[in-house]
């Protein structure tokens, strides 16, 4: 908004009437962070990340931190077979994402499809 615009605004309306509308867009002035209900959380290791399912730790290979197998959907079995994918489920320990998980067993008895 520019400067003219905001001083036309107020010389139309009133100091006092916008007062309120710009506190309300602008959040009021309120920290979430401060609600005494919602505590933070502890600090993180330097080689854990925080993901919406839970604490995730993963390895520093270098200068990098790598996180492997980290589930981005729930396993497609029963009735999320051949469906869109569903969100993981979430954990309450630290998942540990050093290493990708096992590979799947398929059988190739059947031979190549086509």
């Amino acid at each position: 908004m520019s400067l003219r615009i905001l001083v036309r605004c107020i010389g139309r309306y009133g100091l006092y009437t916008l007062l309120p509308l710009f506190l309300v867009a602008c959040g009021g002035g309120n920290n979430p962070g401060t609600n005494s209900t919602n505590p933070d959380p502890p600090p993180l290791a330097a080689d854990q990340a925080q993901t919406t399912e839970g604490v995730c730790r993963g390895s520093v290979e270098g200068n990098l931190l790598v996180f492997r197998g980290v589930r981005y959907a729930a396993a497609p079995v029963g009735d999320l077979r051949l469906r869109p994918p569903a969100p993981p489920t979430t954990f309450s320990d630290t998942a540990n994402a050093t290493q990708f998980a096992p590979k799947r067993t398929q059988s190739s008895s059947a031979g190549p499809i086509g």
